[in-house]
């Protein structure tokens, strides 16, 4: 097994905050992966700054605020103006931006969220609605603006909360891997078994552990990962009374598929022929001007 350094960048609103882990390789079908600690401080980090909370997610990892750079517009519009008089390229600047605005869509896309929601319920169909979708084995995890039928997947966990101790069962999931796509979601979730501090096991759980596809981590624990696919479907309408009964809930975000791309910005197609039509136009002043200032900087000062 080998543990490599590497660096999480979470962004929440105006705040971005870099996380240092431990990704974890081994010879198991799911390496590389993050410890336990890791994906629960990445979640610590993200919810604080979800909150406003900056001094505790400043206590887990290092965070920066995005500036509004809108009172620094006048000058860079001068300074684009004054080295394109001087370059007479405004169409080489204007690729250059393009690119960077390009880097930071793409960026966006693949790590901010599309959808964050709370699931506060988890649970297997009824037997008419097992039979309406054909999927004896779907399971149900309810949150505050969807409800998430997973189809595939459910079994297995479904088996781990009948057949082991709910109370030790930790369901975590890492970032990047639930994935949203016309209403299908798929991806990986992530059981942990005895994450508590001293863990001690009967022969009974570890047998169980075993036949249900568990592998002991280095940290004496258990995990299991486990594929799923689902689609989306609207909330259910609960009271404020129902809500209250259900005292723990978790946090679910889903992404962009990784072989999506971000949506083309027309706006941004248009400033490349405006770029073209002001180096034509301005190309005599600009060769005046930088044909004045080759003839001075050749002189020297008088």
């Amino acid at each position: 097994m080998i543990t490599r350094k590497r660096t999480k960048y979470i962004h929440e609103g105006k705040y971005v905050a870099k996380v240092n882990v431990d990704l974890v390789e081994d010879k198991t079908g799911w390496s590389p992966y993050l410890t336990v600690e890791d994906a629960c401080r990445l979640d610590d980090v993200r919810n604080a700054l979800r909150r406003g909370d900056v001094p505790s997610a400043s206590k887990l990892a290092r965070v920066f605020r995005l500036k509004d750079q809108a009172k620094y517009l006048g000058l860079v519009a001068g300074l684009v103006v004054l080295v394109s008089g001087l370059s007479g390229c405004f169409t080489i600047m204007t690729g250059q931006a393009q690119y960077r605005a390009d880097k930071a869509a793409e960026f966006k896309h693949f790590n901010v969220p599309i959808l964050s929601d709370t699931i506060f319920a988890v649970g297997r169909l009824d037997a008419a609605s097992a039979k309406v979708l054909e999927v004896p084995d779907a399971v149900a995890f309810l949150g505050t603006k969807n409800t998430y039928m997973v189809l595939e997947g459910g079994t297995a966990l479904m088996q781990a909360a009948t057949e082991l101790d709910g109370k030790r069962i930790t369901l975590t999931y890492r970032s990047r891997t639930l994935f949203l796509k016309d209403k299908t979601i798929w991806g990986f979730l992530t059981l942990y078994y005895g994450t508590e501090e001293k863990q001690t096991y009967s022969p009974d759980e570890i047998a169980t552990l075993s036949k249900l596809g568990f592998v002991a981590r280095s940290s004496g624990s258990f995990e299991k990962k486990i594929e799923v696919k689902g689609l989306l479907y609207p909330a259910l309408a609960l009271s404020e009374e129902q809500m209250q009964r259900f005292k723990v809930s978790r946090q679910i975000d889903l992404y962009n598929p990784p072989d999506s791309s971000p949506p083309p910005d027309f706006s941004r197609t248009l400033i490349v022929p405006l770029a073209v039509a002001a180096d034509i136009v301005t190309l005599p002043i600009q060769f005046i001007g930088f044909t004045v200032f080759v003839i001075v900087f050749a002189r020297g000062p008088a």
